[in-house]
């Protein structure tokens, strides 16, 4: 009979048969209604109706469908295993199964089969697997069976896990005493495995307490912050820090740095004792020590070895070099004393520093006296005059 399914059956008036006219789709209408009427030949017309209940049966026509809350996923490092990252959800067929296919890195996450409840097995380290790419299948139980794949992208979120890592153990490093302030010593590096304000390092300083080095908080260059004296400390032992950015608690690293202060050629000559007064008698022996000269230079190596001699040559007396021993090489009458000779002593650096000083010689019986002509001298000198313009004199007399 006419009616909302009429074109999709059709019968045959002789034999009752009814049959379709064209494809069902269970999906769209699982049971359909149909009213026939049956109708005889006499006159007046007989006739009777009945009602077909047509349920259509499922045939496996559609994959199945998957439907994901997000295709990208954020997970932190370093969380306990279990913990549900996703859930895969699935319609059009109850029995379901899912399955991992592809990018399960080291087999780190698992899926219910059932459910399609994704989770990880063990913890997750960014430093060796930052992003994964899972493929996702899913297949229904009919025959044949029929699958459908979804992506999903998994970004590991980094954990403040990695402390700064110097590139050695140890610092050294040698600057001249002479060094300007802000000389380049060296530059540390340090390199966190952490990503972001985790990864990233400050330097600071730790037990310089001197003050005579300052660092870069930011590219770790160590640099002189005041002039330095080797004679004065020749070796600084301090440590340095690195610290990662960390918001929630930052980890840090020390390393110990020596600077050694390699030596300038920045000290005079020093006379143990200027002038220096010998005593000799008309018995004296000649070609014997009489006296040993002693000068000191706080430098170091050639800076500060000494060669001591006596400004001008003279044939009274003679002076090793090395040991500063003085020898009389003649007698001469006391009238020629007391005698005072010229001396210097000169350093081996480059260039050379100087300092003169006085040696005099005294013969038993002598009746001479020196002493200034002035028990005070005053003198003006400019304050921007250069060296050994301004002098000053001082006279002697004797008696």
């Amino acid at each position: 009979m006419p009616g909302a399914l009429f074109g999709l059956f059709e019968i045959n008036s002789d034999t009752g048969e009814v049959v379709t006219t064209t494809t069902l789709d269970r999906e769209v209408q699982e049971v359909l209604t149909l009213q026939v009427l049956v109708r005889d030949g006499g006159a007046p017309a007989l006739s009777g109706t009945t009602t077909i209940l047509c349920t259509v049966g499922d045939e496996n026509d559609h994959a199945p469908e998957i439907i994901v809350p997000r295709h990208d996923i954020e997970v932190l490092e370093n969380q306990e295993p279990g913990l549900d990252t996703n859930s895969v959800d699935t319609h059009f067929m109850e029995c379901i199964q899912h399955l991992v296919s592809n990018g399960n890195t080291d087999e780190y996450f698992a899926i219910n089969e059932t459910s399609g409840e994704l989770s990880i097995t063990r913890a997750l380290d960014r430093e060796q697997v930052s992003n994964f790419t899972l493929v996702i299948l899913c297949s229904d139980l009919g025959d044949p069976p029929r699958s459908s794949m979804v992506q999903l992208q998994v970004r590991v979120l980094d954990d403040n896990d990695h402390s700064p890592s110097f590139s050695r153990l140890h610092y050294q490093a040698s600057v001249r005493e002479d060094a300007q302030v802000g000389t380049v010593v060296l530059v540390l590096s340090a390199v966190d495995k952490d990503e972001g304000l985790n990864g990233k390092t400050e330097y600071s300083l730790a037990d310089e307490a001197s003050g005579a080095f300052t660092i870069d908080p930011v590219v770790g260059t160590l640099r002189t912050s005041h002039i330095l004296d080797r004679e004065a400390r020749a070796e600084h032992t301090f440590k340095a820090v690195a610290r990662d950015c960390g918001v929630q608690g930052s980890r840090s690293t020390t390393v110990i740095i020596k600077v050694h202060v390699t030596d300038v050629n920045d000290n005079d000559p020093v006379w143990e004792q200027n002038p220096f007064d010998i005593f000799l008698s008309p018995q004296s022996p000649t070609n014997q020590m009489t006296a040993i000269l002693r000068a000191s230079d706080p430098d170091l190596g050639p800076n500060g070895t000494v060669i001591i001699s006596f400004a001008e040559p003279q044939s009274v007396f003679s002076i090793n070099e090395y040991t500063g021993e003085i020898q009389l090489q003649q007698n001469s009458a006391s009238e020629y004393f007391p005698i005072w000779l010229q001396l210097k002593v000169v350093d081996q650096g480059f260039p050379a520093r100087t300092t003169t000083g006085l040696l005099v010689i005294h013969m038993e019986g002598e009746d001479v006296r020196i002493s200034f002509s002035q028990h005070l001298y005053n003198g003006i000198v400019p304050e921007n005059c250069e060296a050994g313009e301004c002098q000053v004199f001082c006279t002697l007399s004797q008696f």
